[in-house]
């Protein structure tokens, strides 16, 4: 019994985490539709910046300071920071883009976590960095219930992480600006129209999430005693996670899937194993989404709530327009050539490049650059044509080197030439490929043969013969509710 609720502990303490960083997610995907995919590298510097002030502080002369001081002042440092760092990312990232399509928003937050992830390594370094926990929270200090020990850094991350949403909830429905955000969240253009400075609504969404994913980072930091520049990915998809789990869009949803997703990870890790930890979880994901689309605590977007994401006349600033200037005129050159003359000069490049160049890294760097083209090709494919962003989209690149390798090695006993095992390998991501759900795509499949059929009418009729009038298209309107939600809002009046 013991090691049950010692396992509900541990769960409790790192859900609570989790819920602190889903926040971020779920308060900008609330107002403006879009997940913040640099989210996680926010909450790693936050990390860092609680090391740097623990570290600095133990290594004062004389008598250090309490350690709950040190604690105090690294989480009070880290929100300042990741607060002023999120509200740059939403300036200079986010906020050119604001009326651009998803794809570029989607690329922007990942360029500024990668540029994030190759800062830290050059300031930081690649290797750990270790927090001295034991020195600000003694190991000694613990909270006894019955035959329960529990380590008092979980406690404190309770605390802190509790005192922290109760706060947000406060602030959202009790104050001018938390009236505003939920304004803005509701209808972003109504509430431009209305007189509220939807700029600033998002700039304070942006820097309190990323606030907040800084607390969370040293708390982290404190817990597993040791950071590094890549552990704010990996928490960051857990709690994307758990924001999707819990209804994204939603504030107490946020923590309900954490709580969840925290549990499930730490009785997985006592009673089955560590190693099926992250599948268990991805499990219990895909199953929320099977049955629940919208999440535990979500709700259906209407029709007006998925299209009123964006404000009018928002232009990009001069210097980006100065910088983008030149590609434009770049790519307007190439759609001058004939696209199959720019496709044949590729395939020769390539097929000519191992005879003329006998540098063998030239040759890889090549081959890199063909696996490159493929896989964009690939995603362009089912991001352009079927309208749908596959995150996991590598997971079948994965898939196809495994069974090409399970084919083509003779280890197997199979040993298939090179074409044949490849050709296998496409069947099987071709057989596995994700089924969408029976009326998902039915709207535009219908409005996709309404407008063939209506061109294929026009170019029949001859152009002197008078025309019936038609009755005005209404997009999705006549279209009953749909039946697949596309996730909750940050806070509405009344709800959470």
């Amino acid at each position: 019994m013991s090691i049950i609720l010692e396992q509900l502990v541990n769960g409790i303490s790192i859900g609570m985490v989790y819920a602190l960083i889903a926040l971020g997610y779920t308060m900008v995907y609330g107002i403006l539709r879009i997940i913040h995919f640099s989210h996680g590298e926010v909450f790693m510097v936050g990390g860092f910046v609680g090391w740097l002030v623990i570290t600095g502080l133990l290594a004062l002369p004389g008598s250090p300071l309490p350690g709950l001081v040190i604690v105090l002042a690294a989480l009070g440092l880290a929100m300042i920071v990741c607060g002023g760092l999120g509200c740059g990312i939403e300036r200079f990232a986010y906020r050119p883009l604001r009326n651009a399509r998803s794809m570029g928003v989607i690329i922007s937050g990942l360029e500024v976590s990668l540029l994030l992830q190759t800062a830290a390594i050059l300031v930081f370094g690649a290797r750990f960095k270790l927090v001295e926990t034991g020195r600000v929270i003694p190991n000694t200090w613990a909270v006894s219930i019955g035959s329960l020990t529990i380590p008092f850094v979980r406690v404190l991350i309770v605390i802190v992480a509790l005192g922290l949403m109760v706060t947000l909830e406060y602030f959202v429905h009790r104050t001018r600006w938390g009236k505003a955000t939920r304004a803005t969240a509701q209808d972003l253009e109504a509430a431009a129209f209305m007189g509220v400075d939807v700029d600033r609504v998002v700039l304070l969404v942006y820097g309190l999430g990323s606030a907040l994913a800084g607390v969370g980072g040293v708390l982290v930091a404190l817990l597993f005693t040791q950071i590094d520049f890549a552990f704010g990915f990996f928490i960051g998809i857990k709690a994307f996670t758990s924001a999707v789990i819990g209804g994204i869009g939603n504030i107490r949803g946020a923590l309900l899937g954490g709580l969840v997703l925290g549990v499930v990870e730490s009785v997985a890790t006592g009673f089955i194993s560590p190693t099926y930890k992250d599948v268990i979880t991805f499990v219990l994901l895909a199953g929320v989404l099977l049955f629940r689309p919208e999440g535990l605590l979500g709700r259906a977007l209407r029709v007006r709530e998925a299209v009123a994401t964006t404000v009018p006349d928002v232009r990009p600033c001069a210097w980006v327009a100065a910088v983008l200037a030149p590609p434009a005129a770049f790519r307007a050159l190439l759609a001058r050539i004939d696209g199959r003359v720019g496709l044949a000069v590729g395939i020769v490049v390539v097929l000519l490049l191992p005879q003329l160049v006998e540098r063998p890294y030239f040759v890889r760097v090549a081959a890199s650059i063909g696996l490159a083209v493929v896989l964009t090709a690939s995603l362009n494919v089912v991001a352009g044509w079927a309208g749908l962003l596959s995150l996991g989209h590598v997971g079948f690149y994965a898939i196809g080197a495994y069974v090409y390798a399970f084919l083509a090695s003779p280890h197997f006993g199979v040993h298939l030439p090179f074409l044949a095992a490849m050709g296998c390998s496409g069947l099987v991501g071709r057989g596995i490929r994700p089924h969408a759900r029976r009326g998902e795509l039915a709207p535009q499949r219908r409005l996709s043969r309404d407008g063939h059929a209506r061109l294929r009418r026009d170019r029949a009729e001859p152009p002197d013969q008078p025309r019936p009038a038609r009755e005005p298209d209404r997009g999705l309107e006549r279209d009953p509710k749909p039946r697949h939600a596309v996730g909750g809002r940050c806070g509405r009046a009344g709800a959470g």
